[in-house]
């Protein structure tokens, strides 16, 4: 509490830096983004905490302000994206999805439907929930970033937008769409542990969830970056890396038990699956998707 609180006081009237115009440079493109993700863990303490005794009535007013002040940030960072053209017509990068999770974590903080509705499906959010399962998972003959190499192929079914790192990083095509994979599945069980199953959602046009969990799944078990169609040869250093987690698969197991592409990868992990002698824990995933809690199924 005293953590929460010295932050919360130190921060509630700060004013963050948004997007320029003309230009794509961090951090005032990143300020939404940076927001959401580097304040998770406090909405996780928050969420553990709120309606206890450990939290006095002041002190909740004064976190409640602080996280109220976020919000105001975040959606100005999506203003500056959507009014700068997306930095350079980066349409369903990662960025946007940071935004859709802090803002959907902090509605179910806040205990506020309205900011919940407007992060998963509000005509006035050009970047909600559903429009970014749609947008940031390809199917076969969508149009890629236009900032990817002239010569990269085609993408496939189940990837993710931010593939285009790979030529921008460069060489960080996977860590990206671990990262876009990361905010959209971690929303996603922040919504099913109260009542809305993204995890089951389909788009209109064929897109969910798991499609990218199986296609980026082969990666993580055999930890090699030439597969599929090639795109990301030269990335096997950054798998698992930089925030690049294996354990993100517990959250796709958990979502898709039938799903053999991501047991797979569980198995591989070492204490995993076949090879295990404990239990299989929400390893370095928990501390990201504790949000309202998480069940963990531990004999199986």
């Amino acid at each position: 509490v005293e953590i929460l609180m010295s932050w919360a006081n130190a921060c509630k009237d700060v004013e963050y830096p948004v997007g320029t115009e003309g230009t794509d440079e961090e951090p005032s493109t990143g300020a939404g983004m940076y927001l959401a993700r580097g304040l998770f863990p406090f909405f996780v303490v928050y969420d553990i905490l709120m309606d206890t005794e450990y939290i006095s009535a002041e002190q909740d007013v004064v976190i409640r302000g602080w996280f109220t002040n976020v919000v105001t940030h975040i959606k100005a960072s999506m203003n500056a994206w959507d009014n700068n053209d997306y930095f350079n017509k980066q349409y369903y990068q990662n960025h946007l999805c940071a935004h859709m999770w802090g803002l959907l974590s902090i509605g179910y903080l806040l205990e506020d439907p309205s900011l919940v509705q407007f992060a998963i499906d509000h005509e006035d959010n050009p970047r909600d929930f559903y429009e970014l399962i749609q947008g940031a998972i390809f199917m076969e003959g969508d149009t890629p970033c236009h900032r990817e190499a002239a010569t990269a192929p085609a993408p496939k079914t189940g990837e993710i937008y931010d593939r285009y790192r790979h030529d921008t990083g460069p060489l960080k095509g996977l860590q990206y769409t671990s990262l876009t994979l990361q905010c959209l599945s971690s929303a996603a069980r922040v919504c099913k542990n109260n009542g809305i199953d993204m995890y089951a959602y389909t788009a209109p046009t064929g897109e969910n969830l798991k499609l990218a969990y199986e296609f980026y799944a082969p990666f993580y078990t055999q930890m090699k970056s030439d597969l599929e169609h090639g795109y990301y040869a030269g990335e096997d250093d950054r798998i698992t890396k930089a925030g690049d987690m294996r354990g993100l698969f517990e959250l796709g197991y958990n979502a898709y038990p039938e799903s053999t592409k991501i047991k797979a990868v569980l198995d591989a992990m070492p204490n995993r699956g076949n090879n295990a002698k404990a239990d299989r824990q929400m390893h370095d995933q928990l501390s990201y998707t504790r949000l309202l809690s998480i069940d963990v199924d531990s004999v199986n």
